[in-house]
């Protein structure tokens, strides 16, 4: 697809170039030695073709290196020019090749891509290492994991280079993300700071996992282990006497920071109670959480578990590049290293990943069939058009495999150490083919701590240490012999700001009705306590009904649990909770409220299809509206997604009034309404803002639980 946007410009620019002055040009540089990238759609023979496709066009062969040693350009020329010689690649049958014959479709791949390289660096000191691990053989018979006391060796050996050269940069690469968290985690444990390619996950530090446990803890006040975590840890030291010994109400203390400062205020809360304790690293890493938790608070997201979802999908890299990082071959690629360590080449050549054999004309066009994938053994029965799909499929498996073994031999600058398990016979493995190259005696292959080959210096890093520092000291003398100039001063004016967003005043959505009908006599008029603890938990327990009602059961037992965990003890004195129990108990068996929360509310939502429904408890929201920041939470919300784009949703909005005795029923919900009307249309802009909804498709929902009335708000209802 995208050569085929790109071949009418190519063309265009080559057809319009004059023959006299060259005015435009046409010019594409590739290796196709480096097609690593066929599962998702990279096909090398469109480079190949480009000189046909587009006419004029000169190939010419770029065969120097200008990375790499000579040590590692002869390794990677002698052992690619050896390795059809390897007895078990497998084959367009699936059988070995024949003793003493070179295998087809390795000697093909070979003849068509690679010529000998030579490289501009003769300079640089080398060395290569080829070695079996002092473990027992890899028994993985699919080849796909290593032993974990390889990744041990190996990491010891990268620490111990590390600290005999700490300015050398060391490249790990591996075969699968899965080995990098190993493989850092055994280096972490030498004290050696390795980073992973696109950052580390923020919870790779203890004092991040002691802030999730108490977000945990928060969430689920019952949970255990993060009580204990928290308990027997210095951030216990942050609560008093009185809420250390109850998880409960530490669990509600908790939730209420979170309601008041929002994740970015607890977490500053939290870390600063455990930074004396914590390393410069650490201190790095809870900076960069306390930033991110901040960031999260604008977004829709406002469950606890959403946040600790963000925080453990979330990487990032500490400031500062490691000289130690650790990747897969695919990310590597680009890169260079002063060292490359390569630990996984005891799995399998190629992986057992193809579902489906294609069957195409050619690699550069559109498929004419698709059949599952199949063993080779039953193909037989097939016709000859898919025995020969199936052949192709097993060329592109194989010459992809030699591209990516290509990229990583050649992402080093100076040394390479290559790691393998002992083996006693040849296995479809790039330990094997090393063995069948390098090592003459068999009996060699299945020895463990072996080195099977070694070429160069083992201390070609002091050359290196020398060469840098004197390269220091000349940059340093031309430094003092440089003139010194004043430097140039310019001020640089910041643009101005989106109007209304430089002094936006915080506006809760439940307040923006006193803005034009409160009177003055009612802000004089006294809190009610007891009102707003009711509302505080009724809220609080609906909080559960995290999908349909129908799936809800409440039990006295665990909305007593909910309460001791949500309201502090001064609050509990303040209400009667059984009564409040068995009013929530009705509220769930109301047939109008139970309508409001089924799933069977939505069978109308169809698109043409019924749409996939989401639901949100307690959804956060953050949202600049008539110059002012609104910041408030939506009780229910329900979303209707078509694919993953919302088209349809519905706001609930649970009220706990009183009608005072004597007043009639429909003058007061017409009152509930106008009172409550400004928040849930707040809410509605700020949904048909976020997901790009005209306002008609987004319903706002009052559910007056005293009196069991599920009332409708139009847009922009007024009384």
């Amino acid at each position: 697809m995208q050569w085929g946007i790109v071949k009418p410009f190519a063309e265009a620019i080559v057809d319009n170039a004059s023959p006299t002055d060259g005015a435009t040009s046409f010019f594409c540089v590739g290796d196709t030695k480096q097609a690593i990238y066929s599962w998702r759609g990279g096909v090398s023979e469109i480079f190949e073709s480009v000189g046909q496709q587009i006419k004029n066009v000169k190939d010419q062969k770029l065969t120097e290196s200008r990375r790499s040693s000579t040590a590692v350009i002869d390794f990677v020329n002698e052992t690619f020019r050896r390795l059809p010689e390897h007895d078990n690649f497998i084959g367009e049958d699936g059988k070995k090749k024949e003793d003493g014959s070179r295998h087809a479709l390795v000697q093909q791949w070979i003849e068509r891509y690679f010529v000998d390289h030579k490289t501009a660096k003769s300079e640089l000191a080398g060395y290569i290492e080829f070695r079996n691990a002092n473990v027992q053989e890899n028994k993985d018979n699919e080849g796909v994991r290593s032993s974990p006391d390889l990744f041990k060796e190996v990491a010891e050996r990268i620490a111990e280079l590390h600290r005999e050269a700490p300015q050398v940069t060391i490249g790990v690469l591996t075969r699968a993300n899965r080995d990098i968290a190993t493989i850092i985690s055994r280096l972490r444990e030498l004290g050696v700071e390795a980073s992973q390619e696109g950052g580390n996950p923020l919870t790779d530090t203890a004092p991040i996992l002691l802030v999730m446990s108490a977000l945990q803890l928060a969430d689920h006040p019952g949970d255990s282990l993060a009580y204990f975590h928290l308990k027997h840890s210095p951030m216990i030291r942050l609560w008093d006497e009185s809420l250390r010994s109850d998880p409960n109400r530490l669990s509600a203390n908790l939730r209420e920071k979170i309601a008041s400062f929002g994740f970015g205020g607890l977490v500053s809360w939290l870390v600063r109670g455990i930074a004396e304790e914590c390393t410069v690293r650490d201190q790095q890493r809870m900076q960069q959480l306390i930033e991110e938790a901040y960031r999260f608070d604008t977004f829709s997201q406002s469950q606890i578990h959403e946040f600790l979802d963000f925080i453990e999908r979330h990487r990032m890299a500490l400031p500062g590049e490691s000289k130690v990082r650790v990747m897969t071959i695919h990310q590597s690629k680009g890169l260079e290293f002063d060292a490359v360590f390569l630990p996984t080449l005891d799995q399998a050549i190629t992986r057992t990943t193809n579902d489906y054999i294609v069957m195409r004309p050619d690699r550069m066009s559109a498929p004419i069939g698709i059949m599952r994938s199949m063993n080779h053994q039953l193909l037989k029965y097939m016709g000859e058009a898919w025995q020969v799909a199936y052949a192709e499929m097993q060329r592109q498996k194989l010459g992809e495999a030699m591209c990516l073994f290509y990229v990583a031999l050649t992402r080093a600058r100076q040394a390479l150490y290559m790691y393998t398990s002992p083996s006693k016979t040849a296995k479809k493995r790039w330990g094997s083919v090393l063995h069948s190259i390098y090592a003459s005696d068999p009996t060699t292959w299945e020895q463990p701590g072996v080195v099977i080959l070694h070429q160069g210096s083992p201390q070609w890093y002091t050359a290196a240490m020398n060469g840098t520092a004197t390269e220091k000291l000349e940059k340093a003398e031309k430094l003092e012999k440089a003139e010194i100039v004043e430097p140039r001063r310019v001020r640089v004016a910041l643009a101005p700001g989106k109007p209304g967003t430089e002094k936006a005043d915080w506006v809760a959505p439940s307040q923006l009705n006193e803005r034009t009908n409160s009177e003055i006599a009612t802000l004089w008029k006294p809190e009610e306590v007891a009102g707003t603890v009711v509302g505080k938990l009724v809220h609080r327990w609906f909080e559960e009904v995290r999908g349909w009602i129908e799936d809800f059961h409440p039990t006295k037992k665990l909305l007593t649990n909910i309460a001791s965990a949500t309201l502090t003890q001064e609050e509990m004195t303040q209400l009667r909770l059984n009564i409040w129990i068995d009013k929530f108990m009705a509220y769930c068996e109301s047939p109008e409220i139970r309508n409001a929360l089924s799933r069977e509310r939505y069978s109308a939502w169809n698109q043409p299809q019924l749409l996939r429904l989401q639901v949100s408890t307690e959804r956060r929201l953050l949202q600049l509206l008539d110059g002012a920041l609104i910041r408030g939470v939506i009780d229910r919300c329900v979303l209707g997604l078509d694919g993953d784009r919302v088209v349809r949703a519905e706001i609930l909005d649970f009220k706990t009034d009183q009608r005072d005795e004597g007043e009639k029923l429909e003058p007061w919900i017409e009152s509930r309404k106008t009172i409550h009307a400004p928040q849930l249309n707040a809410y509605r802009r700020v949904l048909c803002r976020q997901f790009s909804l005209h306002p008609d498709l987004v319903q706002s929902t009052l559910i007056l639980l005293s009196e069991n009335k599920v009332e409708s708000i139009g847009v922009e209802y007024q009384s």
